[in-house]
Parts: structure tokens; sequence; C-alpha cells
């Protein structure tokens, strides 16, 4: 249970950063900020109804992103909606003074819209009534997030003054850190025409070699689709052989294990999916599976929240059901944890580091051995120590084996996956993306693809197939595919979950490896053109039949 403190406004609220570069702080690292002048955010009062202003409830998606004040909820103007006509439907709002702008700054491609809420973590020897003296004289509100955790969200009157009074918080002795809880939205994958690989005929001639026993060989209808999975394509117009991670043969020594459970933290996963009911993981009371956002035990995608349905295909659909296609871990399990959604919008998924803080703690509360974290979000010490929990504390000390996506803007190797970069400290695997040439996925790259590029740089720990995947859609969705799967899944969203699957396949076998072995030895048996790690491609591309230690591995 939360813990509610009510008390005085801080009589200097209003102080703010004009003047400043907005800043703030992840750990001793100032991150400075870049205005988004594009996107109008705005915040209307608790008492004020949405209803009352019909313009704005056009103009503006609603993100209910509070747990401090559950009544109150965050507008940020459709990608739809142009300034000038945002601006004038929350004008009589704001002449009204019952709504307030927000300010919105952006790192990379997410757009961070700016609540008025801080986290604040307190050192370990702060007694709660010392912590609880300090936050009055800034708030009118706190919680504690968890009992006795010394975290706490503090709500501070101005949203104007909350970089501020960050800033200032992170300063005093007694603290550990303090950053802003930001709205954190991760644009909409664009629409441009994809690389779809093409169907292909098995056969026994070809990539596929004579020496796999053709029970190997999947059942499933859309298993020749998967060429991530097993490259048959012959066509140097699609790809060529080798380029897939050699699934078949690595098989042949497990197929994964039902202990094993993968948590998948995202937009949630379509449980009803036939290609997935088996794979969710069961306890005595019913599916394990959580709602951070609404903090609930029950979950499923809003709207058109396809994102984690897709992951979740990718690490554990089905095999030989004769339907659809197959997992990399067809025996594991699944544990769906929503954190973000895109609500009733098209414009992109929202979440908070509260939120996300709240979904690895459950991954760990759930006995999860390998959490997917197929996004990015800003820099955040409450995310990266939830991290660290996770990978010490999980697996009874063994710790998890966390899996996060590089990003696909061309630049740096976004945060969480900029965790495994070195002298972190933690673990992580960051995934990059490649593609059906076994090429690393560039906007020069052969399948032609411009608009996008696998991140790089020092903390790439690996890349996977992260073009023209195929996997599992909505139950019953009507995408451009015909259905409930598409084949056309890019980006490094679905590049790390084939690191996923891979690693809840050794942890089938080795399950009393501690995470940094399966870091290591993914890294180690990965296909590399040389003999050392470069900061476009990692290690290499992902092998499971090395890294299970198969035969005949080519």
């Amino acid at each position: 249970m939360r813990r509610w403190v009510l008390c005085l406004f801080f009589a200097g609220y209003a102080l703010n950063t004009w003047g400043q570069q907005p800043s703030y702080f992840y750990g001793n690292r100032e991150i400075v900020l870049s205005s988004d002048n594009e996107t109008v955010a705005a915040t209307l009062h608790p008492s004020v109804s949405l209803e009352k202003y019909p313009k704005v409830a056009l103009a503006f998606r609603s993100l209910q992103s509070s747990l401090i004040r559950p009544d109150s909820s965050i507008l940020v103007a459709r990608r739809s909606t142009s300034q000038t006509t945002a601006s004038a439907a929350l004008d009589t709002a704001l002449k009204r003074k019952e709504a307030s702008l927000l300010p919105v700054y952006k790192i990379g491609e997410l757009k961070l819209v700016l609540q008025n809420e801080i986290i604040v973590q307190f050192k370990h020897e702060v007694s709660k009534e010392s912590s609880s003296e300090l936050l009055r004289k800034f708030s009118s509100l706190f919680v504690e997030l968890r009992p006795d955790s010394g975290t706490f969200l503090v709500r501070v009157g101005n949203p104007e003054a909350t970089l501020r009074i960050s800033n200032l918080l992170r300063g005093n002795s007694n603290i550990a850190f303090a950053e802003p809880n930001f709205v954190v939205i991760q644009p909409k994958e664009r629409t441009n025409k994809r690389w779809e690989a093409p169907e292909v005929k098995v056969s026994n001639s070809g990539p596929l070699s004579a020496s796999i026993p053709s029970p190997n060989v999947p059942t499933d209808p859309l298993f020749s689709r998967q060429w991530a999975l097993s490259n048959r394509i012959q066509d140097e117009h699609f790809g060529k052989s080798g380029s897939d991670i050699g699934i078949l043969k690595a098989w042949q020594i497990t197929k994964g294990s039902d202990k094993i459970r993968v948590a998948v933290l995202d937009e949630g996963v379509d449980t009803n999916h036939p290609d997935l009911k088996g794979s969710i993981a069961t306890g005595d009371d019913g599916m394990v599976e959580w709602d951070a956002i609404l903090e609930s035990n029950q979950q499923q995608p809003a709207g058109s929240d396809s994102h984690g349905t897709l992951v979740a295909g990718i690490i554990a659909a089905q095999i030989n059901n004769g339907i659809g296609i197959v997992g990399v871990a067809p025996g594991v399990k699944i544990i769906p944890i929503r954190v973000g959604t895109r609500a009733d919008s098209p414009d992109g998924t929202w979440t908070t580091p509260v939120i996300v803080d709240s979904a690895i703690r459950k991954a760990v509360e759930f006995r999860a051995d390998v959490i997917n974290v197929s996004w990015s979000i800003d820099p955040s010490k409450l995310v990266s120590d939830a991290i660290a929990y996770a990978e010490s504390a999980g697996r009874e000390g063994k710790g998890i084996v966390v899996v996060c996506s590089a990003g696909n803007d061309g630049g740096n190797v976004v945060f969480p996956a900029s965790l495994a970069g070195p002298n972190s400290g933690v673990p992580v695997i960051a995934v990059g993306a490649s593609n059906s040439w076994d090429e690393v996925k560039t906007r020069a790259s052969r399948d032609r693809e411009d608009w996008w590029a696998s991140n790089a740089g020092p903390a790439l720990t690996v890349v996977a197939p992260g073009v023209g995947v195929a996997t599992t859609d909505l139950n019953g969705s009507s995408n451009a595919s015909g259905g409930s799967y598409v084949f056309n899944f890019d980006g490094t969203s679905s590049a790390a979950p084939f690191v996923s699957g891979v690693a809840a396949l050794l942890l089938s076998i080795h399950s009393g490896w501690t995470a940094s072995q399966i870091r290591d030895k993914i890294t180690q048996t990965a296909a590399r053109k040389g003999t050392s790690r470069t900061d476009a491609a990692g290690w290499g591309r992902v092998d499971a039949c090395r890294a299970l230690e198969a035969q005949n591995c080519t």
C-alpha cells in the first residue's frame, strides 16, 4: 500500500529555469534537454472534466499518467493537430485558469512532457521522519513508492519549477538522487513500405542442410516466412543463406523448458491469440500477468497496441499446432507486463519512469528469468536501479537476463540498452538489427528501408534479425498482411526478442547459470566477421546453434 501525505504548498513554488539551458541529472551526469517546439502539452485542473471542452478533446489525447493524482490527466496534442489549432482549443481553458501549459523536451526521438512530479531517493541511513520533514518544505503531496524504500514520488505546485526543484533536491546531502518523472512518448514507427520476406517452400536442398532431421522442421504453416529462424531464401534479391540464427539445429538440444519465464515489458500481450494462449505463464490464480499502468493483475493491449504481441510471438509462439508461426523458444512461458500504451491515439507509446520501475520489480516478484525491453526511455536512475536490482536479486541471486533494443535512429545506443556499455556494472544485453543479407541494418543496407538504421556504439552487445520479421499480431486484427500475423515487423524492437529467446533456451539447459554467464555465452558464440567486437555489430549476430553447442553449426 502506498502512504499518502498531504501538506502545505512550498512558498517558493514559482522557482523556474528561465534564462538557463534546461537540464536534469542522471546520477552525476547532467542531461541537457532540447525544447520540442512542435508539440503542445497541457494539464487540466483535477476538478475540471475534459467533457467541458469538446474542442480540446478532439485536438488532444488524454494520458492518465499520475499515480499521485489519478484524477489528473496530461493532454498532448495529436500529431494531426496543428499548433495553431491546439493553442486555440486550449485558449478558453487557459484564460479561465482551468488548464496549464506543460513544457515539452526531446532526447533523440523521445518526447518528454514535464509534469510536476519528481522522483526522490533518500540515502539508506536517512529516517522516514527526516525524509518527510525535508519533503514538506517543497511539496503539497508525496507518496513512498514502496514501503520502507526511501523512494518518494513528489508532486510540486508548478510544472515550470519541476527541473529547478529536482536539481535543488539532488544537491541535498541526505538525498541519493532526484529526477523528474517525465511522461515519455516514443513515436510510432513510420509507415513507409517495408521489406517483407518472401514465402519459400521447405525443401531438402539449398540452405537447409540435409543433416537436419525432418522432424525438426516445424509444421506451422507460416514457418516458411520466418527467414530469421532458418533462411531458405535462394534469391539474392531477398537475402542469403546463413543470415538466420541457426534455430533448427539448436532445437535438437532444446525447444525450451516450461519452467523458464520471459517477462515481456511492453504495450501488453494479446493472451487470446491462438498461437500464444499456451505460452502464457500460469499460477494458482490463473495467468501470471500485470498492468503496471493501472496497477492491476490483469492486462490486455488497449485498442491497436500490438507491439507487445509482436514481441511475444518472436519469443514463444507455439510450435507444431497447425497454425501461424513458431517462436525461438516455443517451450518457455511468457509473463505479459503492460508498461506503455498508445491509448486512443496512434501518435506514439507513452510511459513514465515510475511505471517502468514498478514493472521491472513486478517481473522479479513473478520469478522471471529473462526480461525483454523493446523500447527506450529517458535516462533514469530509478530505472537503472530497478534493472540492477533485477540482475542481482532475481532468480535467487543468479540474476535476471535483461535484453534491450539498441534504438533505430542510427545514433548511439539508447537508454536503458546503454547500460550495457563499458564499466556500467550492469550485464544488460543491448541488441542491434541485421537483415536477411546478414548486414547490420543501415540506411544504405540492401533491404532499401532507408528511413531507419540500427544504433551503434561501445554499448552494443550483439545484433539479431530486425527487418521483415514474421510474428503474431493482435488476434483478428485487420492489418496489411490480412489477419493475426505480420511479415514486416522492423527495428531493434524485433531484434531484441530473438536474443531473449536464445537466452531462454540457454537457461532451459543451464538453470544454474548467472545472468553474466548467459550474456558471455551469447557474445562468445555470436557469428562475426573477424575476431573482435565492433561498435556497429557488437560481438556479431546471435547464433542459437553455437550458443547451445549443437552439432554441425555453419
